[in-house]
């Protein structure tokens, strides 16, 4: 796949729209990529967390 960047003031060309409307859906986006990475991480590590306990707790009657 070919990936090509545009500036803000090109993305908004071919999207008929403001540049300031392209900024304020990146920066939307990222922060909702931000608040989907840290509850992913959250998870994993209470994941983690309770096989590790779990793990450590089968050997004891």
């Amino acid at each position: 796949m070919v990936s090509q960047e545009y500036t803000q003031v090109e993305t908004a060309e071919l999207m008929a729209t403001r540049p300031g409307t392209i900024a304020t859906q990146v920066v939307r986006a990222v922060a909702a990529l931000r608040s989907n990475l840290v509850a992913l991480l959250v998870a994993v590590a209470t994941t983690f967390s309770l096989a590790g306990s779990h793990a450590l707790g089968a050997g004891q009657p």
